[in-house]
């Protein structure tokens, strides 16, 4: 080959390497500037999503206006401030933005380092969580309850802090309030409950002398009941000694005075009547004295005196009765129950005849156990015990039977209404605890 022609060849195939080359610089550089393309695109949506980010985070910062939430840079300047922060401290966006966090401290806590250490802490510990006093723009202090944590980027490295807090003031205000009203409250009542522990001592004592004077009224009623009940049994002896001697001799004398009358002479018959005078006089006399004290009461027992008492006062009266015994066949009740018990029966009949207006009469004296009970009951009027008044005979009277079955340890009830009749239930417990024995037995039923 000629050289010409050589040269020419080697020119073709150079030029050919060169549009290769050229051709393939071209491609790559479309590739770079379409991959360039991309990563611009990819990078403006990155920018756009962060900063629809940043804008739905401020929104959301902004929504929270209960608390303060604010970001702080690596070297303790204030970098973004929500809504709740403005309204916390008082400072704009453009008056805090780049200022050291420690404005935001009292100058007692700057001054002692609070700021730094709070930071110290979050970066060391992750968050700092701490209650203390802050300071507003104008000064005024507020209490808060706040939380800061640390931020950290992808690599590890510190990109800054965030604080996290809420005003405590009105809390604490109150907090404080209801501890003093606490404290005042506590301080009222250890006030009052040594008025009433003082007041109850008193009224203790009061109540002790007040039972003192019970007893000593109750014992002198004891007494006195005795004494009454001893001179009534020596007025009824002195009545049976010596007026009952009188009125039987008078009587004997009547005899005698009629037999020396001649058969149908007007003296005669003026003696008899007289005579029939006397007879009632006498009866009279030993109803009364049986009233007053009847010597069986002491001698045979309650038992036996009522059954007689109850005959002799429905002859008297004139009012159908029935008495009714059990259990006292042998055991005798103490002496103070049974002069009660009867008195009682006594004080009921004689209510039923002066007021009662009844027809018939149930008097029943029972053993129950150690309890003795006595029940009178008549089919009489009754009454309202409402309209009773403590002045009346029969509330007088009532409250006389009250104070007998008091003194003994019984009770006293009384059922009764208008047109319903009245019954009186007598109980004294351990009436029969160490009785003695009775020397006559009583009929389990005696009816008159």
């Amino acid at each position: 080959m000629r050289p010409v022609a050589a040269a020419s060849v080697k020119r073709d195939q150079a030029a050919r390497r060169l549009e290769d080359e050229i051709l393939r610089i071209k491609m790559e550089f479309r590739a770079a500037v379409e991959q360039y393309e991309t990563q611009a695109e990819e990078l403006r949506a990155s920018r756009e999503q962060l900063r629809h980010s940043e804008a739905r985070l401020r929104l959301v910062l902004d929504s929270v206006t209960n608390y303060a939430i604010f970001t702080v840079d690596p070297q303790g300047r204030i970098e973004n401030w929500n809504i709740g922060a403005a309204r916390a401290f008082g400072y704009s966006d453009e008056d805090v933005v780049g200022q050291p966090i420690g404005v935001l401290f009292t100058a007692e806590d700057r001054a002692n380092g609070a700021d730094q250490a709070e930071m110290t802490m979050a970066r060391e510990k992750g968050q700092s969580v701490d209650e203390r006093w802050h300071a507003r723009k104008d000064g005024s202090r507020f209490f808060v309850s706040g939380m800061m944590a640390a931020l950290w980027g992808d690599r590890g490295d510190l990109v800054g802090y965030v604080k996290i807090a809420r005003d405590l003031t009105e809390r604490t205000y109150w907090e404080d309030a209801l501890q003093a009203a606490h404290t005042e409250l506590e301080s009222r009542v250890e006030q009052r409950t040594s008025e009433l522990a003082s007041a109850k001592a008193s009224l203790d004592s009061e109540l002790h002398e007040r039972r003192q004077a019970e007893d000593r009224v109750r014992a002198l009623l004891g007494r006195l009941m005795t004494v009454q009940e001893d001179e009534r049994r020596r007025i009824a002896r002195d009545l049976h000694d010596h007026l009952g001697q009188q009125v039987a001799g008078l009587s004997l004398s009547m005899q005698a005075l009629e037999s020396s009358a001649q058969e149908g002479d007007g003296l005669r018959v003026r003696v008899r009547d007289a005579q029939a005078v006397i007879a009632r006089l006498d009866r009279d006399l030993d109803f009364f004295t049986w009233e007053l004290r009847p010597p069986v009461l002491d001698d045979l027992g309650v038992a036996i005196a009522l059954e007689h008492f109850v005959r002799e006062w429905s002859k008297n009266f004139g009012i159908r009765s029935q008495f009714h015994a059990r259990g006292f066949t042998t055991a005798r009740l103490a002496r103070d129950v049974e002069t009660s018990l009867y008195r009682i029966a006594q004080e009921a009949l004689n209510n039923i005849y002066k007021h009662a207006t009844a027809n018939s009469v149930a008097v029943l004296l029972e053993r129950r156990g150690d309890e003795a009970v006595l029940v009178v009951e008549d089919d009489g009027q009754g009454f309202d015990r409402t309209k009773l008044t403590g002045s009346s005979e029969t509330g007088i009277g009532l409250i006389g039977m009250d104070e007998r079955a008091s003194l003994v340890g019984g009770t006293l009830e009384i059922e009764t209404a208008p047109g319903r009749g009245t019954t009186v239930f007598v109980r004294v417990p351990r009436a029969f605890a160490g009785g003695s024995q009775s020397g006559r037995k009583v009929a389990d039923e005696a009816e008159p």
